[in-house]
């Protein structure tokens, strides 16, 4: 929709007053164009929901997944995780821990040496965190396949405990668990390009090669972010340091970097430019963003503690689990990149007319004689 703007002080101050012809141009309104208009969060939940429900086959892939990670053979790093704790305990700063400490040490370690499964790593987002949520909370930097089973490590199924291996040599158990992790974000990016296709169908996509080197940088310069800014911490501060000053500092990254991936594969963004395009979009729609995120990661959180959580891991009532929290996790995610294109189209819409008007010149021009 178009008006027609006549301001004599506009005209007197551009020059258009030549001759007795007053020369005036049409702007666009874009407070009163409704497609033009960004959607809100429960627009984008909606829009995730519909496009979910409408291609039900999207949920595969995380599907699939958990049924591996419940069925198929296990990893195990019990006897890594032994070692590493005795090397731990003969460090000379375990003495100035409390006792409380140290319990919550060995009861966390314990858990991991009996249910870790290294091929966890496959899901690089836990519990099936949305777009990065994990990073708004322990800064993470990885987009990947959501994964239930991932966060319950269960050990055994209806059918019986399933086939482990001890892998004991600590040189393979780096080894794997990078490749694991390299090889879950390419499936991982996968996976969100093809959400992304449900809100922007007719876009180009960037190369899955260039998306799986763009997405594997990111995680590197996220880890090695997080490996500075929580040693730092902990040198200057222990843990008051961790707790008063790298969380925040995590948590507030974390909110204005949480759509880099989403530059990264809807728009083919460099990293650098998706980082930037992240911090912008935040900035300019922070209480839309931050409830998005803050509802995404509330739905999810309440899902998986309160409801995914009840059915035994020996029970087939667990596929229901399984099913749900990959719908679930696939709406919230395309609903992500349904808000993340609407608030990034118009930014961009608000700065191609900022700078028309900057440089004076009109999208549609007539001229009127004045009698």
């Amino acid at each position: 929709m178009y008006f027609l703007e006549i301001t004599c002080f506009s005209c007197v101050e551009r020059g258009y007053f030549k001759g007795g012809v007053v020369e005036s141009y049409f702007v666009e309104n874009t407070k009163n164009n409704g497609e033009n208009r960004p959607i809100g969060v429960v627009a984008a939940l909606l829009t995730g929901f519909d496009r979910i429900a409408g291609n039900p086959l999207l949920i595969v892939p995380p599907l699939l997944l958990d049924l591996y990670l419940w069925f198929g053979p296990h990893l195990n790093i019990s006897t890594f995780i032994e070692q590493f704790m005795t090397e731990v305990y003969r460090s000379p700063g375990v003495e100035s821990l409390s006792n409380e400490q140290v319990l919550l040490v060995q009861d966390a370690m314990s858990i991991l040496a009996e249910r870790y499964n290294l091929f966890s790593n496959l899901s690089s987002l836990p519990a099936g965190m949305p777009f990065n949520i994990m990073f708004a909370i322990l800064a993470s930097f990885l987009v990947g396949l959501p994964s239930l089973m991932a966060l319950r490590m269960p050990i055994t199924t209806p059918l019986g405990s399933p086939v482990a291996y001890d892998l004991q040599n600590p040189t393979l158990v780096i080894i794997f668990w990078c490749v694991f992790g390299m090889v879950g974000l390419g499936l991982g990016g996968l996976y969100h390009r093809n959400l992304a296709k449900q809100v922007a169908p007719m876009a180009r996509f960037v190369s899955a090669i260039k998306m799986w080197l763009r997405l594997l940088a990111l995680a590197i310069l996220g880890y090695t972010l997080l490996i500075i800014l929580f040693g730092t911490a902990v040198i200057l501060g222990g843990e008051s340091g961790v707790m008063f000053v790298a969380l925040p500092l995590a948590f507030i990254a974390g909110m204005y970097l949480a759509f880099t991936p989403h530059g990264i594969v809807r728009y083919r963004f460099g990293i650098l430019r998706a980082i930037k395009e992240s911090i912008r979009l935040v900035r300019w729609n922070f209480l839309s963003a931050a409830s998005y995120i803050f509802l995404a990661f509330m739905i999810m959180w309440l899902s998986t503690s309160q409801v995914w959580i009840l059915p035994d891991e020996d029970s087939w009532f667990m596929l229901l689990a399984i099913l749900g929290h990959a719908f679930l996790s696939a709406t919230l995610l395309v609903g992500s990149y349904a808000f993340f294109q609407s608030r990034h189209a118009a930014l961009a819409t608000a700065k191609s007319v900022e700078s028309t008007m900057e440089v004076g010149e009109e999208p549609v021009k007539e001229e009127s004689t004045d009698s």
